[in-house]
């Protein structure tokens, strides 16, 4: 192997993340290009990431709806930019199901893009509590900010996650030997 040949292998991110991004249309395309970018500046000398874009209206296609399911099935993030105000179409409900049943507890995060200006408190509540439970049947996190993931270096190695979970820091310390707070009793 020649000097190049190396720089170029020792180069190549080892990991790769696969990204699947559900969209309705033009403005809701935009908010999730603005978190893919982000994910890119951030990541990009760590992890190759693979996005794989899907407006809404295209799941209405046997086809596009089956290798929607497949990329959803192997994806690392689902990420849903959607309007509140709107309900999810059969083929986008029939979708969620297709790749919830077959990603077998495939460990992952879901990031709900819905804009709380977007739409009436009450849709907006009722939609995220709908792709929260959808997550949560997938068994992925679900997540509706991402600039706390993105700050920081991503750990080595799970040992090195498990090591620093482990720690036990001053502040940690204090608050474990903290006497419990008296007990009050109230009149009946």
């Amino acid at each position: 192997m020649n000097n190049s040949e190396h720089m170029l292998r020792s180069e190549t991110p080892d990991e790769t993340w696969s990204v699947v991004v559900l969209y309705d249309d033009a403005p809701t395309r935009q908010r999730a290009m603005g978190l893919c970018n982000r994910l890119v500046q951030r990541f990009w000398e760590e992890v190759e990431i693979r996005f794989h874009w899907w407006r809404s209206d295209f799941l209405v296609d046997d086809l596009m709806r089956t290798t929607a399911t497949q990329d959803a099935v192997g994806a690392d993030f689902i990420v849903v930019s959607s309007r509140p105000e709107q309900q999810f179409s059969p083929f986008v409900v029939k979708w969620f199901e297709d790749w919830i049943r077959q990603r077998e507890g495939r460990e992952g995060a879901f990031l709900d893009l819905t804009e709380p200006e977007a739409g009436s408190a009450d849709n907006v509540q009722r939609r995220q509590l709908h792709l929260r439970r959808l997550a949560h049947r997938a068994m992925m996190d679900y997540l509706t900010q991402v600039s706390q993931i993105m700050d920081g270096p991503l750990p080595d190695s799970f040992e090195s996650v498990e090591h620093r979970a482990a720690q036990i820091t001053s502040v940690m310390d204090q608050i474990l030997h903290l006497p419990p707070p008296p007990r009050l009793d109230l009149p009946r």
